[in-house]
């Protein structure tokens, strides 16, 4: 995957997070692995709520998780934050 196509991942995550399906169970988890990849030292992730993603978005959160392992992607943190607020990602030991 090129760095471009990894920065229309990210901004397919946002919108679709931000939109389509805002307030869903999945959409929450998904949003939940594109904020961890600005705020990693949060807890933000639960392995099983990346049930609730169908295919194509899993596939998007293996992209979003491979371009943070290898520094090649970028979530700007005014979006990264909107995430967090949107879906109250944050736990309640760090709040």
């Amino acid at each position: 995957m090129t760095d471009t196509d990894m920065q229309m991942v990210e901004r397919l995550v946002y919108d679709w997070c931000t939109s389509e399906a805002r307030g869903t169970h999945s959409a929450r988890a998904l949003a939940a692995v594109y904020a961890s990849c600005y705020m990693d030292e949060s807890n933000l992730i639960r392995l099983a709520d990346l049930r609730a993603l169908d295919e194509t978005r899993l596939n998007w959160a293996l992209a979003l998780v491979r371009g943070y392992v290898e520094s090649r992607l970028a979530v700007p943190w005014p979006r990264a934050v909107a995430l967090v607020a949107l879906y109250d990602l944050m736990p309640a030991e760090a709040a």
